[in-house]
């Protein structure tokens, strides 16, 4: 009965799919194409700018909510004679990977919003080629 109940919500979940996608191209067709493109372009910018956020607050959430599972950063003392300057070396190799990280990612989700499409502007293509 499970199964059947499982197989159902499967179905009527791709139903609903199928109308959603239906209304947005009758929405499409009444507002105009390059509306909607203007739109999207406008909503996926703001999204990805929502998500970088979200995704950079979440990594150093979980940072330090597992530090004490990190080497050198918790409880736990090094088992070795030179296991402090593995943790050091480690502290510092994360240190330096965490700001190339973090600076990476923000440009990443900027850039995506700032170049979103917006109308009228004109395209610019590098033309990469050997010879």
């Amino acid at each position: 009965m499970t199964g059947l109940i499982i197989i159902l919500s499967i179905i009527i979940l791709f139903v609903v799919i199928i109308q959603i996608s239906k209304i947005n191209d009758i929405t499409n067709a009444i507002r105009g194409e390059e509306a909607t493109e203007v739109r999207n372009a406008n909503s996926n910018g703001i999204y990805f700018l929502i998500f970088g956020t979200i995704f950079l607050v979440a990594c150093i959430v979980s940072a330090i909510y597992y530090s004490d599972y990190l080497l050198g950063f918790g409880p736990n003392q090094p088992a070795s004679e030179h296991g402090h300057r593995v943790d050091n070396a480690f502290k510092i190799t994360l240190f330096f990977t965490s700001i190339v990280f973090f600076l990476t990612h923000m440009a990443l989700f900027w850039f995506a919003y700032k170049y979103r499409y917006k109308p009228g502007k004109k395209l610019c293509f590098c033309r990469m080629t050997i010879n």
